[in-house]
């Protein structure tokens, strides 16, 4: 920290004012001191002291001052809820629109840390949303059926109403695929297409008959709704485009599969430990009844999308599927049994009060990496979205692999103990791992995948996961709305460090690729244990507890 940071009212200067606030001066041009005065001042905002404030105007410092990031003293007073500083400068002539160079204005800050105080009182102010936000800040009040901040919104812009993500899928879309049925006449009273056409040929009608939202899709209909010609979200495709070949060897009869014990339970299907042919394996059944039928064809669109995706993969680290069946009311997929998911060696390292060892840390993030760069490279790329420690499970040798390539996740069931634990880790977890971008309902690609392994990587070597005091969407909203990420220990190892602090980046054209992880990860683990990582792959323990069976290779 810089000493004259320390308290604005010891700094005396002379300044030369300009004839304008909007004028920018570069680092390069700035005076060293006035910078640091100025930065000093943005510490006093964060800090609430409005004595100090007063002395820095006093001095000569411009209310509007603004650091490298464009943000200026009544951003930060507005971040940290300070209303009697956001309140004095005002009145003393702080722009209360300014942008920062994210776009956003102070009454987003407030908005974005739950100020409502600070933030009403810069709406009755004139305070708007920043361009750089106000359409996304749109789409998720929609999603979450905040009408209150849809009106304020929409009353600031109206021709956000049309705002719509990377998909094309517009707030209309979202407030109708999640049942705010106050949401869809506010936007309706506002203009929105009722009509829209998302990328993949879907109306918002659509959206709310698929998810059952019988309200919502009556609203919409009264305002002139029509059905699209609908073919099913974020790739998937109707079940006759599905090319599963009949007749191979991966077509399964269930008169050959005997069901054991059902070792997970969701709202659509259920996992049972099972045998077929005679070997032990997963088997995870489409409930047959019990669901709304137009759920239940969306749980067999995306159950037949993922048997798709997995006929085609091969890999030591992705979780492989036997078989399967597609006869009627017996859908099934056969996969191999596994030990245990990372997720529940998390929770029994917490129960045990330990923390996991760094060559296993490591050992578990490479095997990821290897997965993962399979998935991206194969042709097309496989993006999986949804990287978490529930969805990467351990065979009896202590395999990490990939799992779980459905779209549309099978719900837990709460009236049961294990129901309730997978919900809590799902439910926390998708949002936990979460790429910012994909939160902000923007473009994403591949590196929303490396951002999610960034996380993991993180609750690997801190034996707990990120923002562990947060619920799953704030945990979510601190990395895409406040930019901000979990601090790492000073006694991790630098290149590690360096090397998740650059698969969590902000800008996701950063983030290395998983082959460059794996370059990065391998010279690591060399480094640090003096061997290759191939060298720590032990087999398991035989009859006698000797690792391995003492056999030598030549």
């Amino acid at each position: 920290q810089h000493p004259d940071m320390t308290d604005a009212s010891t700094v005396v200067i002379s300044i030369k004012r300009v004839d304008s606030d909007t004028d920018v001066v570069s680092l390069d041009a700035a005076d060293p001191d006035v910078f640091a005065a100025g930065c000093a001042m943005l510490l006093a905002a964060a800090q609430g002291d409005v004595v100090r404030i007063k002395n820095a105007l006093a001095n000569g410092m411009r209310a509007n001052f603004s650091d490298y990031d464009q943000r200026t003293a009544l951003h930060v007073a507005a971040s940290e809820g300070h209303l009697s500083l956001v309140q004095f400068l005002v009145d003393k002539g702080a722009r209360i629109n300014r942008i920062d160079r994210w776009g956003g204005t102070a009454l987003d800050d407030a908005m974005r840390h739950h100020h409502s105080v600070v933030a009403d009182y810069l709406r009755g102010a004139g305070g708007k949303r920043g361009t750089g936000v106000r359409l996304t800040a749109v789409i998720q009040a929609a999603a979450v059926g905040d009408v209150t901040e849809l009106r304020a919104l929409l009353a600031d812009d109206e021709a956000a109403a049309a705002a719509c993500d990377y998909d094309q899928r517009t707030a209309l879309h979202l407030a109708a695929s999640e049942g705010h049925a106050t949401a869809i006449a506010c936007l309706l009273e506002n203009g929105a297409d009722v009509n829209a056409l998302d990328r993949f040929g879907g109306r918002p009608l659509d959206d709310a008959i698929h998810k059952g939202n019988a309200d919502c899709a009556k609203l919409l209909e009264a305002a002139g709704a029509t059905k699209g010609e609908l073919t099913a979200r974020d790739g998937r495709r109707k079940s006759g485009d599905l090319e599963i070949e009949s007749g191979s060897n991966l077509e399964v009869s269930m008169a050959d599969v005997t069901l054991l014990d059902k070792i997970g339970a969701g709202a659509f299907g259920d996992i049972w430990r099972a045998r077929w042919r005679g070997t032990a394996v997963a088997a995870k059944l489409i409930k047959a009844k019990g669901a709304v039928e137009g759920e239940r064809q969306a749980a067999l669109e995306d159950f037949r999308l993922e048997t798709q995706i997995l006929c085609q993969l091969r890999h030591p680290n992705i979780c492989l599927m036997l078989g399967y069946s597609m006869t009627e009311h017996h859908e099934v997929m056969i996969s191999e049994l596994m030990k245990c998911s990372l997720a529940d060696v998390f929770k029994t390292l917490s129960v045990e009060g330990v923390s996991m060892a760094l060559r296993r840390a490591l050992r578990y993030a490479i095997m990821l990496a290897q997965g993962m760069n399979y998935l991206h490279t194969c042709k097309p790329p496989i993006l999986h979205r949804d990287l978490k420690p529930a969805n990467l499970l351990l065979d009896f040798s202590d395999t990490l692999k990939v799992s779980d390539f459905g779209l549309a996740k099978l719900r837990p069931e709460l009236d049961s103990d294990l129901g309730s634990a997978v919900m809590m880790t799902g439910e926390t977890g998708s949002y936990r791992f979460m790429a910012p971008e994909v939160f902000r309902h923007e473009a994403y690609g591949l590196s929303a995948d490396v951002y999610s392994f960034a996380m993991i990587a993180f609750n690997l070597l801190a034996s707990q996961s990120p923002w562990e005091e947060l619920s799953g969407p704030d945990a979510a909203r601190c990395a895409a709305m406040a930019n901000e990420r979990p601090e790492t220990p000073r006694h991790w190892d630098a290149e590690l460090v360096a090397l998740v602090k650059s698969s969590w980046s902000a800008t996701p054209s950063l983030r290395p690729s998983f082959g460059a992880i794996l370059t990065q990860m391998h010279a690591l683990h060399d480094k640090l244990f003096k061997a290759p990582f191939e060298a720590g792959a032990k087999p398991a323990a035989g009859a006698d507890g000797a690792a391995g069976c003492g056999c030598v290779v030549s």
